[in-house]
């Protein structure tokens, strides 16, 4: 890529807050800005974390994921991946969890089971979870 495009997009990735230049250092260091996705939905707002976008990505090939967000959307299965991390650290049964998300128990109790899947997977990969072990 030409300098000048690079240049171009660095302006453009730092008016928009993205990046942001060290120019003290030769070569200049550009430093990126984590990104922080915000799910708006009836449960309030949550974090699009890589555990939330994995299980996004997972009803391709789970098929109880799946089923979920066709009934209750994405922003469900987003609380649905919350309560899951919740249950795993002991703080709810899945029964609570079920009725704090406001879906039938045997809904609930299924889908927390597909996502412990993606969370003990996700432990690799998401610095933001931090499960008891």
């Amino acid at each position: 890529m030409a300098h000048s495009t690079t240049y171009k997009y660095l302006g453009q990735l730092e008016e928009m807050k993205i990046v942001s230049r060290d120019e003290d250092e030769t070569p200049t260091t550009v430093i990126a800005t984590p990104l922080k996705l915000e799910i708006d939905g009836a449960h309030g707002e949550f974090r699009a974390t890589p555990a939330v976008i994995d299980a996004i990505g997972r009803q391709l090939e789970n098929d109880d994921i799946r089923v979920f967000v066709d009934r209750q959307g994405v922003a469900k299965l987003a609380a649905a991946v919350h309560y899951t991390r919740r249950i795993i650290e002991g703080e709810l049964s899945q029964r609570t969890a079920a009725n704090k998300l406001e879906v039938h128990p045997v809904e609930g109790m299924t889908v927390f089971a597909a996502l412990q899947d993606v969370l003990e997977d996700a432990t690799a990969y998401d610095p933001s979870l931090d499960l008891a072990e």
